[in-house]
């Protein structure tokens, strides 16, 4: 005997039961895969319905939601962004370190010293910005390679 899986829209309240054909996996998968006029079907749209990136069907988003365009203002921002945050959070650890420490050991005849080597900071991030630059370096590349009738029909 086929068992049924019966799943409840949160929103509407609406169940859709359907039968299991075969499973996949194991017990702590939650997935259900299904052709997509069975999911068109049950999401009452029509069968042939797609509205994904190789579609011409319009994208129904929210207004403001999506960028039209990354600007090489915003690349910059963004890189900025991240070299000052890797520039000043080795300071601001090392000081919320010192006063932890002064805090917690206030009541000892002792002095806690927390010294971290210059070379060790430098180092942290140098591997933080080679990070970021094998992250972050690639991708300008990525969308300079972009053909412009692509670029212009993804605008439209």
């Amino acid at each position: 005997m086929d068992e049924v899986l019966t799943l409840t829209d949160e929103c509407t309240g609406q169940e859709h039961r359907l039968t299991v054909a075969g499973t996949r996996g194991n017990s702590t998968d939650v997935r259900v895969c299904m052709s997509r006029e069975a999911l068109n079907g049950m999401l009452g749209r029509d069968a042939g319905s797609f509205n994904g990136y190789p579609s011409d069907a319009a994208l129904d988003l929210p207004e403001g939601s999506v960028a039209s365009t990354m600007t090489e203002q915003d690349a910059r921002t963004a890189t900025l962004t991240v070299a000052t945050s890797l520039l000043v959070s080795p300071a601001l650890v090392i000081g919320a370190l010192k006063r932890g420490i002064a805090r917690v050991f206030i009541g000892y005849d002792a002095n806690f010293v927390l010294t971290v080597p210059a070379a060790m900071v430098a180092e942290e991030i140098t591997i933080a910005f080679g990070a970021y630059s094998l992250v972050a370096g690639p991708h300008p590349l990525h969308v300079r390679r972009i053909p412009l009738g692509e670029a212009l029909r993804l605008q439209e």
